[in-house]
């Protein structure tokens, strides 16, 4: 029963962020000399909350959730700073995590 009240308040958080990522795409205009950047960084965090909520629909273990929210948390952190004018940055092992990505998914293509 307590997994399921924890599922229940996680998916309640994914909810209030998934309100907040389309309410920050309502605030980028075209006519902003940063749109593409942000609609770029709007744009991966939106992925990153479709990715982990399919995870979580989907019964992953808790580690794999564990480690996309942590990238849904980075994705908004830099949302947020995009917004308020900031440019946003990656730390090296992050930079490391997405080239490894990267190839992991050319070898699909």
């Amino acid at each position: 029963m307590v997994e399921k009240d924890d599922n229940q308040d996680i998916q309640s958080t994914l909810n209030a962020i998934n309100k907040s990522i389309y309410m920050s795409r309502l605030s980028i205009n075209e006519s902003d000399s940063e749109f593409d950047e942000k609609f770029h960084t709007w744009r991966m965090a939106e992925n990153r909350y479709l990715r982990t909520n399919q995870l979580i629909d989907l019964n992953a273990p808790k580690f794999i959730k564990v480690y996309e929210i942590s990238w849904l948390a980075t994705m908004i952190d830099h949302l947020d700073k995009r917004h308020k004018g900031i440019e946003p940055k990656f730390t090296e092992e992050q930079l490391e995590e997405l080239e490894d990505q990267i190839r992991f998914q050319s070898i699909f293509d």
